[in-house]
């Protein structure tokens, strides 16, 4: 399973850590993504979340400032900042011949600062640490070096290139912290595990057990009871509608059982993250009765599709709702919102980063619009081409117009000569407005 990660490196980083990525082998591709500043890395958010699987910040500073003003699934961690970068720094200011028995130091942990200072064995030695906090900015780090060094101190060593920068314009004797390959091989290890670790999940498969009321009053289910068979045929519509949202495939295992075959994202998809059921709803709605839902997730169909089954037994046995999840380690889960849900109410614009987005597409593929109103439907090639960007990448952007109601999924088109299916995505150009 091919997963693309990205590591943020500020252009002002003249030095990057020169790193073997050999070990994290061919299906990792490992990408680096210069910036200028936190505003920088938010302007370019969709477009790296389109390209990628997972990013690593460069520190927790930049990493706790973007997280806190953009909202994302996309996997995120950072390098740390370790003992090992802080005993390196001293020894390099130390061979240059600095003064390193009073220091300051910035975004460590002060008790394994003061502990790693201690054991250079110094005389008469001190060390200041001003702990990272996500509420400080690298003004705050600067001031707090310059006043220590006016009082006294030698030396400070810092961990972000804006109090470095100005600690040289003030002339300020200092070190920086900086990351060692194996911090950043660590980092990048923990990424690439978020990373599969997506996909596996997104991937991992789920199966809906549906159960139908019985008719009542002895009357039997099957083929002679005419008006069963006409609220099972209800029923199957509504389902095929619902379910192709998230690609399911509808099967019956009885006349008063269907089971869905999907995977989580598409579960996700069409429950909005196990908040709702539209599918539910209507039915009740429309035809006034109430599913019972059994959901099972499991890393095979059989696994997934017994834990549905029983998921659908717990109901029966008198479950408080009407669906019952049972995840893969078999922990079982009622599901109340599924009893009264609506589908989830739809943003009253979609977010701008995907309306761009599909401006962009819509404007390349518009000599190709069909007439008359019909669906325009297009196929991950044909948007590949259009935005210029591999199918992999188009499918993670066509997913993200889904989910902000710009797209339609539709049934996957098998080709004539076999291989797998293309999948295909209505546009709904009208959303433009």
């Amino acid at each position: 399973m091919a997963v693309t990660v990205g590591m943020l490196r500020s252009r002002s980083n003249r030095s990057p850590v020169k790193i073997d990525f050999a070990d994290f082998g061919d299906e990792v591709r490992l990408v680096p993504v210069l910036y200028d500043d936190a505003d920088d890395v938010v302007e370019r958010w969709s477009e790296l979340t389109a390209r990628l699987d997972a990013l690593v910040f460069p520190g927790p500073w930049l990493h706790g400032l973007v997280r806190s003003r953009i909202d994302t699934a996309l996997p995120c961690t950072y390098v740390p900042t370790t003992v090992g970068m802080l005993y390196a720094a001293l020894l390099r200011a130390a061979a240059s011949g600095a003064d390193v028995r009073h220091v300051t130091v910035d975004a460590m942990d002060a008790a394994s600062a003061v502990e790693a200072h201690g054991e250079l064995g110094l005389v008469d030695s001190t060390i200041k640490v001003l702990e990272y906090d996500p509420r400080r900015s690298p003004d705050d780090y600067t001031k707090f070096h310059l006043e220590n060094l006016a009082e006294g101190a030698t030396l400070a060593v810092t961990a972000f290139d804006e109090t470095e920068r100005a600690l040289r314009d003030a002339g300020a004797p200092m070190a920086r912290l900086r990351t060692t390959p194996s911090v950043i091989r660590a980092a990048l290890g923990e990424a690439v595990a978020l990373a599969l670790g997506s996909h596996l999940e997104e991937q991992q498969i789920a199966v809906m057990a549906i159960g139908i009321p019985a008719a009542g009053n002895g009357v039997p289910i099957g083929p002679s009871n005419y008006s069963y068979q006409e609220l099972r045929l209800s029923v199957t519509r509504i389902l095929l509608e619902e379910t192709r949202l998230g690609g399911g495939v509808l099967t019956t295992r009885s006349d008063a059982l269907f089971v869905v075959f999907l995977t989580r994202g598409g579960l996700d998809r069409i429950t909005a993250n196990l908040a709702v059921a539209p599918f539910v709803r209507r039915c009740r709605a429309e035809l006034a009765i109430d599913l019972a839902v059994g959901v099972g997730l499991g890393t095979s169909a059989q696994l997934a599709e017994r834990h549905a089954l029983l998921g659908l037994d717990q109901v029966a046995l008198g479950s408080r709702t009407g669906c019952v999840l049972v995840d893969s380690s078999g922990e079982r889960r009622a599901l109340d919102s599924f009893a009264g849900a609506e589908r989830a109410p739809v943003a009253a614009a979609p977010p701008e980063k995907d309306m761009a987005i599909f401006r962009d597409l819509v404007a390349s593929l518009g000599a190709a619009r069909p007439a008359n109103g019909e669906p325009w439907v297009v196929d991950l090639r044909t948007v590949a081409e259009a935005l210029s960007v591999s199918e992999r990448t188009a499918s993670r952007i066509c997913r993200s117009l889904s989910d902000a109601g710009l797209a339609w999924p539709v049934p996957a088109l098998r080709t004539e000569h076999g291989g797998r299916p293309r999948h295909r995505y209505q546009l709904l150009v009208e959303k433009l407005g």
